[in-house]
């Protein structure tokens, strides 16, 4: 009888030392996946952060196209002396 309880409690401390082995494996498992969840939440960042940039850039591009054909508009209204012209690369003012 002093034997299979020997045996049983051999037993015993063999699984609960593949117990603490897994908690252990379990526990760095999780620091992984926060490490990971992390990760990821930086990359949307990020990524949120460059389509903002790249929308304020596509803004900022029309903001300066539209102004710098006003300003060659109201320049070469001023130049010419006419209003309501057409441009063409050839002949000039269509209306002159």
């Amino acid at each position: 009888m002093g034997g299979k309880i020997l045996i049983d409690v051999q037993r015993l401390l063999e699984v609960e030392g593949e117990l603490n082995l897994k908690k252990r494996e379990l526990h760095e498992a999780q620091g992984e996946e926060e490490r990971i969840r992390g990760v990821r939440e930086e990359w949307r960042r990020l990524e949120r952060e460059l389509e903002i940039k790249e929308h304020e850039l596509g803004l900022f591009e029309e903001q300066i196209g539209g102004s710098n054909a006003s300003r060659v508009s109201l320049t070469w209204k001023r130049f010419v002396g006419c209003e309501g012209f057409t441009l063409s690369l050839s002949s000039g003012c269509s209306r002159c």
